[in-house]
């Protein structure tokens, strides 16, 4: 006598999909997400100066390269960005301070909502993104400069203009013995959206010039 055979067919999505033990299944199955603690204290404060270094300059679509790489070329750009980089450190070093504070205005009036970034406070990253590294010079008006003095086929990035002084415009942020105080400066301003467009408060007046 022949015993009738089990089916060995999966059975259809239907008769299990609402079962108690598919569902289970299912929580169990999915790929946990580990989400990374957020950066406090020093770690915030160094990780937002490389990002801002690398939109800056540092990285590929940079400000800077945006504005330049057309009149330099992309070998004459590749030496600019390798001797900013020994500003760099200088640089991050600015951040690395247990409060930033604003510097108040470009006419030296004080700021005049005292604005500070404690690095030791939870709200640190929300603060830090009203706090700008401001130019005393705007940096589209060093640019400019920096365009003009370039003859038609440039040999180095800085050919027809002194480098050091160029460099010192946009990266300086400690005093210089040749071209004098700081040309960079923690500033208040409006924060920026995901989308980079800047908010902008009738209520309020920043410091942030550029």
């Amino acid at each position: 006598m022949k015993l009738p055979q089990k089916s060995c067919e999966l059975p259809s999505p239907a008769s299990h999909s609402n079962s108690e033990e598919s569902r289970r299944l299912r929580r169990n199955c999915r790929p946990r997400q580990h989400r990374r603690p957020p950066l406090t204290g020093m770690r915030l404060a160094k990780r937002r100066a490389q990002v801002r270094w690398n939109t800056f300059v540092g990285s590929p679509g940079s400000r800077l390269e945006t504005c330049m790489l057309d009149r330099l070329g992309p070998k004459l750009w590749s030496d600019f960005v390798r001797h900013a980089r020994r500003y760099r450190t200088a640089y991050i070093a600015a951040f690395m301070q247990p409060v930033l504070a604003c510097t108040g205005t470009v006419d030296g009036k004080p700021c005049p909502h005292r604005f500070t970034v404690d690095f030791g406070d939870p709200e640190a990253g929300s603060r830090l993104e009203s706090l700008h590294l401001d130019h005393e010079t705007k940096v589209c008006e060093t640019l400019l400069w920096w365009r003009s003095c370039l003859p038609a086929q440039p040999r180095a990035w800085d050919d027809g203009l002194d480098g050091g002084r160029l460099c010192h415009s946009l990266f300086g942020v400690c005093d210089h013995p040749v071209y004098g105080d700081r040309s960079v400066r923690f500033r208040c301003g409006p924060r920026k959206t995901k989308r980079l467009s800047v908010l902008r408060y009738s209520k309020h007046v920043y410091c942030h010039n550029s």
